[in-house]
């Protein structure tokens, strides 16, 4: 049986952002439709040599654009995780921050969010609360939160979800969950 309670017309950008794997998911909520799902993936060499940080800077780039000009004329609003790093993750915070920050800056610059309404717009998740909200447990491991993200999809009758399955990766379904989770959380929140 699926909940047919209304969902407010938005038509999310969802950004699971990372220096190596970026999850990018376009989500139609009105429609209930799962427009998107792909990853970023840059541990690739090329000409035996592994990308540089700059490189992959500019693929992610290169990428959200993409995607957010490609969908700039139905496009509402981005939904990016927040960054969490374990204290011993220190070497690569820089490159998460930077890859963080490029998924801002690009979605808003592509999608014409100015800054009276990046707050409406544009909603930045902490990883505890995505998996809260879509999960139940703010402690959930990779597997509770796509179980989570499809229990939610099936429930409210959506259609495109075989794109986050067919695959099954783990940084589109993070994405999805944080689009998901930009509906409830309020800025602020813990």
């Amino acid at each position: 049986m699926t909940d047919r309670i209304d969902l407010p017309p938005r038509v999310i950008l969802g950004i699971d952002a990372s220096l190596r794997h970026t999850g990018l998911v376009v989500i139609d909520m009105k429609n209930r439709k799962v427009l998107v799902s792909e990853t970023v993936r840059l541990e690739y060499i090329r000409k035996g040599k592994k990308l540089t940080p700059k490189q992959c800077f500019a693929k992610i780039a290169g990428n959200i654009f993409e995607l957010a000009r490609e969908y700039s004329h139905i496009l509402t609003h981005v939904a990016i995780e927040d960054i969490f790093m374990n204290p011993n993750q220190r070497s690569g915070a820089m490159s998460l921050f930077a890859s963080h920050g490029i998924g801002i800056g690009v979605s808003a610059i592509t999608l014409g969010i100015d800054s009276d309404e990046i707050d409406e717009r544009l909603t930045i998740i902490p990883p505890k609360s995505i998996k809260k909200i879509v999960s139940g447990s703010g402690n959930a491991d990779k597997h509770g939160v796509e179980v989570g993200v499809l229990a939610w999809l099936k429930k409210r009758g959506f259609t495109g979800i075989d794109l986050l399955t067919s695959r099954g990766d783990n940084d589109e379904f993070d994405a999805c969950a944080t689009a998901i989770s930009s509906l409830y959380y309020k800025q602020g929140e813990k």
